[in-house]
């Protein structure tokens, strides 16, 4: 078996969310409420980069939500790989629907400077670009994503692709929406048929949908 020696490993903190959006792979809000444990994570890494003599590893905080892990546990389990022997990176990839407050932004400086993503879902998450129902919630992660830049965070903005935002949305309105927030990369990314998803298939898209392909 071959095994590059540098690998990236998404650690699922928890299958559930805070959020229920409609395209989710875990289930969004009804996903299981189950929550990982850091020694067996360690342990498992360990003889991983001892089997396979790893030289690197990006592992990236996934949910779910990984943030409604316990912080505490959060914080044991970047303790203990980073005493690991080779070279760790570590990055998060968070919905930053949630009060930011000063401990978690610590954890956020400390921890994930040069690899943190976050999503914006056209009328799934957040409302049409002319409804005031999630406006609220529009506002929260927007002020969440200012304060993260003016930390110094290079942001991955994560776009799903589904029906709506073909129909209605420009790309050029999401590469600007993204610039005027401070995001440094944007990954347009396709929906895998897995929890919500599998239920609410009116999102689906063609990879040819006339309204982007033409441009």
């Amino acid at each position: 078996m071959y095994l590059s020696k540098n690998l990236q490993i998404y650690l699922k903190t928890t299958d559930t969310c805070n959020l229920n959006c409609a395209h989710c792979f875990t289930s969004g809000s009804e996903g299981k409420r189950v929550f990982f444990e850091p020694n067996t994570i360690t342990h498992s890494v360990s003889r991983l980069v001892d089997q396979y003599n790893l030289e690197s590893i990006n592992i990236v905080l996934h949910g779910g939500e990984p943030m409604l892990a316990p912080l505490d546990d959060l914080k044991k389990i970047i303790k203990s790989l980073s005493q690991i022997p080779i070279q760790i990176q570590f990055g998060v990839q968070t919905n930053l629907v949630y009060p930011l407050s000063e401990e978690k932004l610590n954890f956020f400086n400390e921890n994930f400077m040069p690899g943190m993503g976050t999503s914006w879902d056209y009328n799934i998450r957040f409302g049409s670009l002319n409804d005031t129902t999630e406006q609220r919630q529009r506002e929260l992660w927007e002020k969440n994503v200012e304060k993260l830049v003016s930390f110094g965070h290079s942001l991955t903005l994560f776009v799903s692709l589904h029906k709506d935002l073909i129909e209605e949305v420009s790309p050029e309105f999401i590469i600007n929406y993204a610039i005027k927030l401070g995001f440094k990369f944007i990954q347009f990314e396709r929906i895998t048929r897995d929890g919500n998803a599998k239920i609410n298939t009116d999102i689906y898209i063609s990879n040819q949908h006339p309204k982007w392909y033409a441009r």
